[in-house]
């Protein structure tokens, strides 16, 4: 991407200042790194530094509350589980962070990998820290369903069956009162970055908030795919100090319904924002339906 049309594309999104520093430090390459499917990621090379700028998607602002992202980042990378940024606008989401050449996710999921991702996650769990709003799931569905609706979605009569048959299982989790603690929310391979010396982040905390821990490690789960032998690896090393809970993967298959419905919602109101993102949110549905069959 040519240098003049990147500053033009984020120049609406932040202040002055950040562009006369970026100019300051003579810029010379930009390329686009990562194409998530809520953010767009780019590679500032200048002669001094490297830089990691991230432009929201479209509709992005829809689900997040980037008052509270700010937030979590703050805390995060204070403790030195997330990275510490260089400039963050609350107003129009641009954030540009230290770019970190990450080796961690250069390799398959294995062992090693999976021990790494536990440790942090319970990091992030036991870390004395109050997030600034809870992640509750039952009322993000509703909220998303809404959502869908002011945008004129229609949702077939399957997802309303399903999510009636499902519904009660969310009170399995609160009634056998597992903890709220301080959660990622979204621990997806790519929110996992490890530098060359070993140390592992993770970052883009836009879902960020007080919530069961059950909920990060059925994100791991489904997000690399993880067979039931790596899934009692990862509960095995989360859970090192104590035995493994009779209903650890119980909680986990109860936390994966939801999120794939929830990823499922997202989706589709992401797709009435110009993203093809159909395909993606019916295979998270049908993977829901699969595993409510299982409890």
């Amino acid at each position: 991407m040519p240098l003049r049309d990147f500053l033009l594309s984020i120049i609406q999104l932040a202040d002055k200042s950040v562009i006369n520093h970026l100019l300051s430090e003579d810029l010379s390459a930009v390329s686009l790194i990562n194409q998530g499917m809520t953010n767009r990621n780019f590679l500032i090379n200048t002669n001094n530094h490297r830089y990691v700028v991230r432009v929201p998607g479209n509709g992005t602002n829809t689900f997040i509350d980037r008052e509270h992202e700010w937030e979590n980042y703050q805390l995060m990378s204070g403790l030195e589980i997330s990275i510490g940024e260089i400039y963050y606008n609350k107003d129009t989401s641009l954030r540009i962070t230290p770019y970190i050449e990450d080796t961690f996710n250069a390799s398959p999921i294995d062992k090693n990998k999976i021990a790494v991702i536990s440790r942090l996650l319970k990091k992030v769990h036991r870390a004395a820290v109050l997030l600034p709003g809870n992640f509750r799931w039952v009322e993000k569905l509703h909220s998303y369903e809404a959502t869908a609706q002011a945008n004129r979605i229609i949702l077939p009569s399957s997802y309303y069956q399903l999510k009636e048959n499902v519904m009660p299982l969310a009170s399995f989790i609160y009634e056998t009162r597992e903890p709220l603690c301080p959660c990622h929310n979204d621990p997806v391979p790519e929110n996992f970055i490890g530098d060359p010396t070993g140390t592992c982040y993770l970052i883009d905390w836009e879902y960020g908030g007080m919530n069961v821990p059950s909920w990060d490690l059925a994100a791991v789960v489904l997000e690399y795919n993880l067979t039931p032998e790596q899934t009692l690896q990862l509960l095995s090393t989360y859970y090192q100090d104590a035995s493994i809970p009779s209903d650890a993967m119980k909680r986990i298959i109860i936390c994966g319904i939801y999120q794939d419905l929830l990823w499922y919602l997202w989706a589709m109101i992401m797709s009435a924002h110009g993203k093809d993102y159909c395909e993606y949110g019916n295979e998270r549905f049908r993977r829901a339906a699969v595993n409510a069959g299982r409890i």
